[in-house]
């Protein structure tokens, strides 16, 4: 079987608060990211003001 990890970068919007973007990632992930065939994890960093995900 085939791995893939997926790495985004991206920063917020002005008008989007840290709390408010956690809130949809974690939704995205309970309702999405997690029930995909072969998903391991998922893990959030933040640099600056650049957030970087990583997906398993």
């Amino acid at each position: 079987m085939a791995k893939t990890a997926w790495i985004f970068s991206y920063k917020l919007k002005k008008n989007v608060s840290k709390g408010q973007f956690m809130e949809r990632t974690q939704k995205l992930h309970d309702e999405v990211i997690s029930k995909a065939d072969g998903f391991i994890s998922w893990e959030h960093y933040l640099q600056g003001n650049v957030w970087t995900d990583f997906v398993l």
